[in-house]
C-alpha cells in the first residue's frame, strides 16, 4: 500500500531536473546483484530499493522499496521469481519481478538458501580486471550474466550506484558498459540571491536555478557563507577560513582556528562574520577575516531554518533538514531520508520521491521563485519547482 502511495505521489509531483546526469541510474550503494537471464539483472541498494537492469540496453527500472524488510541480499531464479533475505531473519518471495514480496512459507530451495546465506555483499568474486574501472574502491558485489552475447560476462555493482559489465575471462576486451559514480555528499548548502552554494569534501561550487554549475577544488570544505554572486567564505576541515572569488577563480586564506573544526560559519556581509565551534569557541571579524576577536561562551543557535513551533510532521518522522517559502509552504527531509511537502503549514503532507529513489539528505530553496534543491546522501543533485505560485 505504501509503495502505491509513493508511486502515485511521484507521478503527480512536479518534474525533477537532475544536475549533471544525477538521475541516470541508482544513487545509493548497491549491496547485492543477481542476473537470472542474459537480459535480466536485479539490484538491491542500501535504501532497500529493488531495480531491474537490462545489460543489453543498459536501461534500468525501479521496481519497489522494501526498506521495512531490512533486506540484506537478493537472488532471482527467473525473470519474475526472486527471493530476499532480511537482516532481521527470514526469507521473502517475489513472483512479479521484485514489485512486491511476501513472507516465504517454509524454507527456500537448497540452491537459493545456499546463495542467500553466503557472506553479505559477495554474490560472486570481483575479478582482478575490475581494478581501475572506476575511481577508488568502487565495487561491492558482482554477479555472472549467463549467456550474454554468447560469452561469459560479469556485472559489477557498488558505491553510489556504480555499475560495469565486463568479460569474465582475463585478457578479454575491456568493459562493454560502465557507469562510474562517486560518493561526494554535501557538507553544507547555502542560498544567496539566484544561486545555491554547495560545500563538499572535494570542493565548493555554485549552482544556478537553471542547473549550471561552476566551482573550485577546496580540500575538506565543511561550511560556506556566500556574500555575493561570485564571492563566498569557506571553512575547511582544519578550521581554516578562505575567501573565494569565482569570477577570477582566486582563493585567499584569511585565518585558521583549530577550535572551529566541525563548527559553523556565518557572514552578514563581506566584512562582518562569525565562526562558531562545537565546543563554544567563537571568533568575530569586522574586516573580512583579517583580524578576529575571540570569545568563549555557549553560542546561541544560528540556523536560518524557520520552523513553526507547533509544526505537525507525518507520523513517525523527525526533521532531518527543512526549507520553507513561508509558514505554510515547507519541504522536509525526514530522518528516514523521505521527502515531504506541505502547502498548509503541516495540516497535510505529500511524499516526494527522487528520480533515482535514493534517500535525501540536504534541501534548500532560493529566496525568490519556487526553485528548490534536493541532494541525496551521496551528493547527487536535483532541482524542483516545489510550490504553487501565490
Amino acid at each position: 500500500m505504501l509503495n502505491t502511495i509513493i508511486l502515485l505521489a511521484t507521478l503527480l509531483s512536479p518534474p525533477w531536473q537532475p544536475v549533471d546526469g544525477a538521475g541516470n541510474g541508482p544513487g545509493e550503494d548497491i549491496l547485492s546483484a543477481t542476473c537470472p537471464q542474459a537480459r535480466a539483472c536485479y539490484l538491491l541498494d542500501a535504501a532497500g530499493n529493488i531495480f531491474f537492469l537490462n545489460p543489453d540496453s543498459w536501461q534500468w527500472q525501479w521496481r519497489s522499496r522494501q526498506q521495512q524488510l531490512q533486506p540484506e541480499r537478493i537472488y532471482f531464479t527467473g525473470f519474475l521469481v526472486g527471493y530476499l533475505r532480511s537482516r532481521r531473519g527470514g526469507f521473502w518471495h517475489s513472483s512479479d519481478g521484485g514489485r512486491s514480496f511476501e513472507p516465504l512459507a517454509g524454507t527456500p530451495p537448497v540452491l537459493v538458501a545456499r546463495v542467500l546465506d553466503g557472506p553479505p555483499g559477495q554474490d560472486a568474486e570481483i575479478p582482478q580486471a575490475a581494478q581501475g574501472l572506476c575511481p577508488g574502491d568502487a565495487w561491492l558485489t558482482s554477479a555472472p550474466v549467463p549467456g550474454w552475447q554468447q560469452e561469459a560476462y560479469m556485472l559489477l555493482a557498488g558505491r553510489a550506484g556504480s555499475l560495469a559489465l565486463l568479460p569474465e575471462q582475463p585478457g578479454s576486451r575491456g568493459p562493454i558498459r560502465k557507469t562510474c559514480r562517486q560518493n561526494d555528499p554535501l557538507a553544507a548548502v547555502r542560498v544567496r540571491g539566484e544561486y545555491f552554494w554547495l560545500c563538499r569534501r572535494t570542493g565548493v561550487s555554485r549552482l544556478s536555478r537553471q542547473g549550471q554549475v561552476s566551482g573550485l577544488e577546496v580540500t575538506g570544505c565543511r561550511q560556506t557563507a556566500p556574500v555575493g554572486d561570485n564571492n563566498s567564505y569557506i571553512l575547511d576541515k582544519r578550521g581554516c577560513l578562505w575567501f573565494l572569488d569565482l569570477g577570477s577563480r582566486h582563493m585567499e586564506k584569511r585565518a585558521c582556528w583549530p577550535g572551529a573544526r566541525g563548527g559553523s560559519l556565518h557572514f552578514t556581509n563581506p566584512e562582518r562574520g562569525m565562526i562558531i565551534g562545537v565546543d563554544g569557541f567563537q571568533a568575530v571579524t569586522v574586516d573580512g577575516g583579517y583580524h578576529w576577536t575571540l570569545r568563549r561562551k555557549q553560542p546561541s543557535v544560528i540556523s536560518g531554518k524557520k520552523v513553526h513551533p507547533e509544526l505537525r510532521l507525518p507520523a513517525g518522522e523527525e526533521i532531518g533538514d527543512l526549507a520553507s517559502r513561508d509558514e505554510f509552504r515547507l519541504l522536509v527531509i525526514g530522518r528516514s531520508g523521505r521527502i515531504w511537502i506541505t502547502e498548509n503549514g503541516g495540516h497535510s503532507w505529500s511524499p516526494l520521491e527522487l528520480p533515482n529513489h535514493a534517500r535525501a539528505c540536504r534541501i534548500a530553496c532560493l529566496d525568490t521563485g519556487n526553485t528548490c534543491l534536493v541532494a541525496d546522501c551521496n551528493g547527487n543533485l536535483f532541482l524542483l519547482q516545489a510550490f504553487s505560485h501565490r
